[in-house]
């Protein structure tokens, strides 16, 4: 998970959490936590601070970050590499791309694509903010007949 992941994960406590805290836990600066910080709630994070009391989470963007992802995904397989675009032709074109080199489990993840295509080759609208736009790279044993 990213530093950023885990940062959500340690302010989702539903309290405030120090920053000393945070620093310690992450193994950073208090410096590096308030630049951490910034950057969740420029990602769309709902973050109050308050003197001597610290953090606090308030809010989730209407985004799948890849972390957000990943930590609702109950497995050891699917998920363990996650690929997150904010636009992309097609997910499942980059997860062909990707099927030499990517391990399996690995999710192609984007918040819009502009080429995507359904069944029959059908063009998909899928427009930022209205699904969950992904492709999964899969290698199920295929025995012979």
């Amino acid at each position: 998970m990213s530093e950023l992941g885990t940062l959500v994960d340690l302010l989702d406590q539903g309290t405030f959490v120090s920053g000393e805290e945070l620093a310690a836990r992450l193994g950073v600066s208090r410096t590096m936590v308030w630049k951490q910080i910034k950057a969740l709630r420029e990602l769309g994070y709902k973050i109050t601070a308050h003197p001597r009391r610290g953090y606090h989470l308030v809010g989730r963007p209407d985004k799948l970050y890849p972390w957000e992802v990943a930590k609702g995904l109950a497995n050891r397989l699917i998920g363990r590499t996650i690929e997150y675009y904010d636009e992309l032709p097609s997910t499942n074109q980059r997860a062909k791309e990707l099927l030499n080199s990517a391990d399996e489990g690995t999710v192609v993840l984007a918040e819009a694509q502009t080429a995507g295509r359904g069944r029959l080759g059908r063009s998909w609208f899928s427009p930022p903010g209205t699904g969950i736009w992904l492709s999964i790279i899969l290698r199920p044993p295929l025995f012979p007949v």
